[in-house]
């Protein structure tokens, strides 16, 4: 039996990078809502804003970086163009939360 190989599927996994900063800061704020009661619900909002804050610095950490490259074999794109988009949204959600 030949076993897969997964290096071609997980070759630059950053450029996913953006996105998965902001739904594991979803989950997590999700999460803390369950528990948290009352007016200290007010540090869900600051949270979440954090974790928007570090998905615009890792797409312009992105784009500095000068690669186009495409993760899980081109399926994602690393371009000026998505990042752009990227930065976008998460600027407009900051927005919105606050």
């Amino acid at each position: 039996m030949t076993p897969i190989d997964l290096a071609p599927f997980a070759n630059h996994w950053e450029t996913a990078l953006p996105g998965l900063v902001i739904a594991v800061t979803a989950m997590v704020v999700m999460l803390a809502d369950v528990f948290v009661k009352g007016p200290d619900r007010d540090g869900l909002a600051v949270f979440g804003i954090t974790g928007l804050a570090v998905s615009i610095g890792t797409a312009c950490w992105l784009w500095q970086s000068g690669d186009e490259a495409g993760g899980f074999q081109n399926t994602l794109r690393g371009d000026h163009y998505a990042l752009f988009f990227a930065v976008l949204i998460a600027a407009g959600a900051a927005f919105t939360l606050l």
